[in-house]
């Protein structure tokens, strides 16, 4: 069962994280239902470019025929090499977060929260991995007491 579900705020608690979504609906998760936290990089499609190229050249072979400039042409041109270099440089960023039920969670990351984003990540995980730890610790004094009585 694959769900993509997003929520707006995410925090830390003692035994899993909160998430709170849109409709200001809260889930808890705990460490050991989490398979997987990590952030992904979006960028711009390439149909979108090849479109967005195809207008630009569409609009100045317009102008061309309709203007007869030359120098509309050179602009609609420049725009266009202006414009694609700048989507390429465009990127977004998503938090995802994957149970072990397989149920995806979602969040867009703005540019300028990503760093954040990347700390409170590597928080989660410094939070699972010592949860794996307390829980194996107990496991092991248990089976360590089960043998001695």
């Amino acid at each position: 069962m694959i769900l993509k579900n997003n929520f707006i705020k995410l925090s830390l608690t003692e035994n899993g994280i909160l998430l709170i979504f849109k409709t200001k609906e809260k889930k808890q998760i705990l460490f050991s239902d989490l398979d997987q936290v990590y952030i992904t990089v979006n960028k711009m499609k390439t149909i979108y470019i090849a479109l967005i190229f195809a207008l630009s050249i569409g609009l100045a072979g317009f102008s061309y025929i309709y203007f007869q400039i030359d120098l509309i042409l050179l602009i609609a041109f420049l725009l266009v090499i202006t414009i694609i270099l700048k989507m390429n440089d465009y990127k977004s960023y998503g938090l995802k977060i994957r149970l072990k039920n397989g149920a995806i969670f979602e969040k867009r990351v703005d540019i300028k929260s990503k760093h954040e984003t990347i700390d409170f990540v590597n928080d989660i995980r410094k939070e699972i991995y010592d949860y794996k730890i307390k829980k194996s610790n107990e496991a092991l004094i248990k089976v360590q007491y089960e043998s001695v009585v």
